[in-house]
């Protein structure tokens, strides 16, 4: 009796390891085959990214810091999206050539980092373009883009065109109330109306929406001479140089960012400059 039912329980379990393994051997083999190195068709193939590109002001010299920040939106609703964790910031000149270029890890639906400008660069106005990888897949027309204008004070300003006039000077009451497209109000305080060199500024700015209640906002504070800006447009819509269209591509070459970087690149063969295959590789990054 011992004996049948020792077999009978070696049974059962090799049974049992059985289905397990070959349960195991399923799943894997149905990932496998579902994952090909690409976005899966849903919703990825359909899905649309957009940045919006804010700049502290438009006017700075060589040697500043350019602050800018960037909202990430998803194109086809133009509400906050977080899909592509690096967005890439080029600073573009006359002849389209990218001059300073940078990547911005972005965890949260919108990000802030700074741009040197090298005293090398030439006065003028440039282009700051703003990209994520999945957006290569499309138009370049599609990405973002801010002109800035830059003077270097020993070279010559031709390149540079300003505008003819100073921007009309905003209200001189300290309170301002600002009307954004999803009907939002931004009520802006300060502490008092004209302020000393160096001295503290206090700002209180309240967003609220339509029925006065409090709502959270992601918003982005800086401070310049009125000179410097020659921006007056309000709608977020118009702050694109294109409406995002609705065509479908079939082949995706580039893999929207998710956790960060993804590294591509092909070995090439040093006297054929031909690519190389079944060749083992190191690749390591300091830091």
């Amino acid at each position: 009796m011992k004996v049948s039912t020792h077999i009978w329980l070696r049974y059962f379990l090799t049974r049992f390891l059985l289905l397990g393994l070959l349960g195991f051997l399923w799943c894997f083999s149905g990932f496998s085959q579902g994952y090909s190195g690409e976005p899966p068709e849903q919703p990825f193939q359909h899905f649309r990214e957009a940045l919006y590109l804010q700049t502290d002001r438009d006017l700075y010299i060589v040697g500043e810091q350019a602050w800018f920040k960037v909202y990430k939106l998803n194109a086809l609703s133009n509400k906050p999206d977080n899909i592509s964790k690096v967005v890439y910031i080029e600073l573009i000149n006359h002849a389209g050539y990218p001059v300073s270029q940078r990547k911005l890890h972005v965890d949260g639906k919108s990000g802030s980092a700074s741009l040197y400008l090298s005293d090398t660069l030439s006065s003028g106005n440039y282009l700051l373009r703003a990209y994520t990888s999945w957006m290569k897949n499309y138009a370049e027309k599609d990405f973002s883009f801010k002109t800035i204008s830059i003077i270097n004070p020993f070279r010559s300003v031709e390149r540079l065109a300003m505008p003819d006039s100073a921007p009309a000077n905003p209200a001189q009451d300290t309170t301002s109330m600002v009307r954004t497209e999803k009907r939002i109000d931004l009520e802006i305080k300060f502490d008092k109306q004209t302020y000393g060199t160096r001295e503290k500024v206090q700002v209180c700015i309240l967003a609220t929406n339509s029925g006065g209640n409090p709502v959270e906002a992601d918003l982005s504070v800086s401070i310049a001479k009125s000179c410097s800006f020659n921006d007056n447009r309000t709608n977020i819509n118009d702050l694109f140089l294109a409406s995002v269209g609705d065509e479908l591509v079939t082949h995706l070459a580039y893999l929207p960012e998710l956790e960060g970087i993804i590294l591509t690149g092909t070995l090439m063969n040093s006297d054929t400059d031909k690519p190389m295959g079944n060749e083992s590789v190191v690749f390591s990054t300091v830091g």
